[in-house]
């Protein structure tokens, strides 16, 4: 079983996969030892999550959006989070999956929000009610803010050419938080023709605990698995 590597799926809407396709991609990626999946309830308004409820065996990550897209500022906060929303739409992703979600993360942190005590108790609760086995966050693109300190379990990054504040800032998070990064080939507008290119992004996020790929196709996975076992990091 392949731990660090996640498959990210939110390129499944954007290159508008039919279910079956989504299917046949996510049973291939199990059938290879991939076992995590990225998602979140808003790609392709939920139907990820839906088919991914198709596989109890896949263990998915999946993230709460805002109410609103956060700005630079994203106080107040009832603006973009309420408890009552948080849960509501942890009850739909789990509706879809048919099972209680592996991590949970908060949609494009904002800087501001490190002052909300109560963004990091609501999340808590839903692990307390076993609604989700861990929790964290998700930072959004360019993230230039202080690090979080709540002991979140995750932390989820882009790291590219154009962001890379989780590398520089990964010794600062609270003990408890691991990382997950993503992006890599900043949304597929980096893919690099080389592979030897492409084996220097991904030592690059080797002090990462899991690494996000968007894939849509048997072949990609098939060739990230394998730069990934030629570079030792699975």
């Amino acid at each position: 079983m392949i731990d660090r590597l996640c498959l990210g799926t939110w390129q499944f809407a954007l290159k508008h996969l039919s279910r079956e396709e989504m299917r046949s991609v996510i049973a291939h990626a199990l059938r290879l030892g991939i076992s995590w999946f990225d998602t979140a309830e808003v790609y392709g308004d939920g139907e990820q999550e839906s088919v991914l409820g198709e596989f109890p065996e896949a263990r998915v990550i999946t993230k709460i959006p805002a109410m609103v897209k956060p700005e630079a500022y994203g106080l107040p906060l009832k603006k973009y989070y309420t408890e009552e929303y948080i849960r509501s739409m942890c009850e739909l992703s789990l509706s879809r999956l048919k099972r209680p979600v592996d991590i949970l993360l908060l949609h494009n942190w904002t800087d501001d929000w490190n002052s909300c005590d109560e963004l990091f108790l609501w999340i808590q609760e839903l692990k307390r009610e076993c609604l989700c086995s861990e929790i964290g966050i998700s930072l959004p693109n360019a993230y230039q803010g202080a690090p979080p300190p709540f002991p979140f379990e995750w932390i989820m990054a882009p790291l590219n050419l154009h962001s890379d504040w989780i590398k520089q800032n990964c010794s600062n998070l609270q003990p408890e938080s691991k990382i997950m990064v993503r992006s890599l080939f900043d949304r597929g507008r980096q893919i690099p023709p080389e592979i030897e290119e492409r084996r220097k992004y991904l030592k690059r996020a080797s002090f990462a605990d899991k690494i996000v790929i968007g894939m849509t196709r048997r072949e990609v996975i098939e060739e990230n698995i394998k730069l990934f076992l030629q570079l030792g990091e699975l």
